[in-house]
């Protein structure tokens, strides 16, 4: 199994934070930076690296030119002495959203249950709760609804005070993804997080991982 693209497949994605770039070096940040407006996010770029935060790989709440470029000296050193084989193909610079939830949507092909779609709680919540639900796919959207009413998520979603959630949205992407997975055989797992709800209810993804198998292109 290898990695592919940090990105969701075009046909079955959502709406992305699209503003980042690669960057090659803390100069070329500091020019996107500065177009993107402040604060922004810093994130290094590599195949070889699956979950950027538990390298150190990501850095939030930047908000001028030296702190992006401490940022960046930050992110390579613990990057490379806790990775030291990983190829660097650069960093991306995003404009930082202010989440109100944090999501993770994903699917997987299980050797045992065949293809599954989830969705729970994300970001930090991810592993500390384990609170996710899982469907065989695909799944329609009634299904989806149900898989969130299924997890903590669901209360976050309902009691987001000041925010009216778009949940068609969320449905769209579990829907979307459950059928990228079903439909091509060659997608091991794919893997939205966070998947944030930002402060006017719109869902954005913010992150992803697509993992392909090779034998099956």
């Amino acid at each position: 199994m290898s990695t592919g693209k940090t990105s969701e497949e075009d046909d079955y994605g959502e709406e992305k934070n699209l503003e980042g770039t690669i960057e090659q070096t803390a100069r070329e940040a500091e020019d996107v930076a500065d177009q993107l407006g402040y604060p922004v996010v810093l994130k290094i770029l590599s195949d070889d690296i699956s979950h950027k935060t538990d390298v150190g790989g990501v850095v939030t709440d930047i908000y001028d030119r030296d702190q992006l470029r401490n940022a960046w000296e930050n992110i390579y050193s613990s990057v490379t002495s806790q990775v030291p084989d990983a190829a660097i193909d650069g960093m991306s610079v995003q404009k930082q959203v202010d989440s109100k939830i944090d999501l993770i949507v994903g699917a997987l092909r299980d050797p045992g249950f065949g293809p599954l779609v989830s969705v729970g709680l994300g970001g930090v919540f991810t592993e500390a709760l384990e609170d996710v639900a899982f469907r065989m796919a695909p799944v329609d959207r009634c299904e989806a609804v149900k898989m969130m009413r299924d997890t903590t998520a669901w209360s976050f979603i309902e009691n987001c005070r000041g925010v009216e959630v778009d949940v068609d949205t969320i449905v769209d992407v579990i829907v979307k993804l459950s059928r990228a997975i079903s439909e091509h055989d060659c997608l091991d797992e794919i893997e939205i997080n966070p998947f944030v709800i930002d402060s006017s209810g719109r869902g954005i993804s913010l992150d992803a991982l697509v993992s392909i198998d090779p034998d099956e292109l």
